[in-house]
């Protein structure tokens, strides 16, 4: 799992790389490190598109682009897995939503805060859930976490994700039993839908980080608030709550 660690301040990022290592000691694993001092370092990284972060602790508040305005150009890049945001001022967490965000850690911190969330990464980047597709008999790998929705017309499924869309063989009732086990769930007869994705539930229902609004079936509307609601609660319990 590779680290990335952006402050303006040397001192903070020493001290959040000298946690990291000490809990790679503790608990036996290995993880690589990319340091930055500033937003502009690690847009220049996303944009060249080399060594992808898996966990960047991010600060909040830095000359020139600050760390709230770097999540928004990141956030429908692959180039950063999850962030977890560092700033001095508590209320700063209302700012942070994404689909990549982890936590929030306030400073100053404590070992004990850089690694709960290292433990937390750590667990899902061991977890990492792929599923495969298959287009014109080639295979194609694609993350859970990255999928959006899925749209079915007769025998042929579009898939929508973070970073494409495709369409693969196979009705959408297909796709729904090979995807049960990973929030994705059916909202409409023609589309399903990633939990993980989901903004809010209306008379459609809206997506994070997207202009699609996805519709919403009538005899699916009460039950997909439900599991909506039950995956909230799940990942706050969790100790994950966003």
């Amino acid at each position: 799992m590779r680290i990335g660690i952006c402050d303006d301040d040397k001192g903070v990022r020493e001290k959040i790389e000298s946690y990291c290592r000490e809990y790679e000691k503790i608990n036996g694993c290995s993880f690589q490190y990319s340091s930055y001092e500033s937003g502009e370092e690690v847009l220049l990284q996303a944009k060249e598109g080399k060594e992808d972060i898996d966990l960047l602790f991010l600060d909040i508040e830095m000359k020139g682009i600050d760390g709230i305005e770097v999540m928004k150009q990141i956030k429908n890049l692959s180039f950063v897995w999850r962030i977890v945001f560092v700033s001095s001022h508590e209320e700063s967490v209302f700012d942070v939503f994404s689909i990549k965000t982890l936590g929030f850690v306030r400073k100053p911190f404590s070992y004990e805060d850089i690694a709960k969330w290292l433990q937390e990464a750590y667990k899902k980047y061991k977890e990492k859930v792929v599923v495969e597709f298959n287009m014109n008999g080639e295979k194609k790998l694609v993350a859970a976490e990255d999928i959006i929705y899925l749209s079915g017309e007769k025998n042929y499924t579009t898939v929508v994700t973070t970073k494409e869309r495709f369409i693969v063989y196979g009705n959408l009732k297909a796709w729904e039993e090979k995807m049960r086990k990973i929030n994705i769930i059916r909202v409409h007869k023609s589309f399903l839908v990633s939990l993980m994705h989901i903004k809010g539930i209306k008379d459609s229902i809206s997506l994070l980080n997207q202009t699609d609004l996805i519709p919403i079936g009538r005899k699916y509307k009460e039950q997909c608030k439900q599991l909506y609601t039950n995956y909230l609660f799940q990942a706050m319990k969790e100790g994950s709550p966003f």
